[in-house]
Parts: structure tokens; sequence; C-alpha cells
């Protein structure tokens, strides 16, 4: 869509006061924050799915006292689960730091571009929590189908 059509579509701009302005500013060191913490989360979780991915198929001879869950082939999913999650953790973390990061260039710079910048990543931090909500609604009803599978033939 072009910039003419979404101008049609669209109120009549408004300018920011300066409450909102310190509002914005007052948001923006926690949005960073919050982007570094998820950095880290998603570098831990990252390294430790590829360590239980690798080591955990090499484990099985280690765990013949416990249930077979918790060695081979299942661990190994278990850590390319935490390293899917670490992937979309970068995602999020992105989003959410792009945003703080833009929002306090604009409340430096007074550049109207940095302030249309920080909406577009908190836009698509938006869009990618949808994203993800609506597949773990569609996870739901698969995991309980498993579980009555399971229940039912007493794997």
């Amino acid at each position: 869509m072009s910039d003419s059509n979404v101008q049609n579509t669209l109120p009549p701009a408004r300018y920011l006061t300066d409450t909102m302005v310190f509002h914005l500013w007052s948001v923006s060191p926690w949005l960073r924050f919050a982007g570094v913490v998820t950095y880290i989360g998603c570098i831990l979780i990252t390294l430790f799915g590829i360590i239980v991915a690798v080591v955990a198929p090499f484990t099985a001879s280690l765990t013949v006292k416990l249930p077979a869950a918790f060695g081979g082939a299942t661990g190994a999913a278990i850590g390319l689960v935490c390293l899917g999650i670490g992937i979309l953790l970068f995602f999020a973390a992105r989003f959410v730091y792009g945003f703080g990061a833009h929002l306090h260039d604009y409340i430096l710079s007074n550049f109207d571009r940095e302030l249309e910048i920080a909406l577009e990543n908190n836009l698509s931090f938006w869009k990618f929590q949808g994203v993800i909500l609506i597949a773990l609604l569609a996870l739901i009803p698969i995991g309980i189908g498993l579980a009555v599978v399971v229940k039912l033939t007493g794997l």
C-alpha cells in the first residue's frame, strides 16, 4: 500500500504533546533493558539446546536405571526444541530492543523517521507475538490428542 493510500484511510495526523514525549522517554530504557535481557536468554537457551541435542544421545547408556525418556532421542528432541525457542527469542529481542532504541533516538534527535522505525518495530513485535500465539493455540488440540492416544494405547 502506498503512502497516499495509507494517508487517505487514516485520521489526520496529530502531534506529540510534552506528556507523550515524556512517557516515550520513560519507557525507552525499560524496552532496551527487556531487549538485552531477552538477547541474553536467547543465547543461554540456544547454548543449552545445542549442548543437550549433542550430548543427550550419548548419555543413553548412563541412564539405564532411569526411564528411557531421560536420554537418547528424547533428550536430543528436547535440545532441538530449546534451540527453536532460542531462535524465536532472538526475533522478539530484536523487535523490543529496536523499539526502545529508536524511541531513544527520536527523543534525542526529534527526527520523525526514528519514531516511525520505533513504531514499525513495535508493530513487528506484536505481529510476531500473534503468530506465535496462533501456533501455540494450534498445538493445544494436537497435545490433547497425543495425550489421549498415549493413555489409550498405554505407551
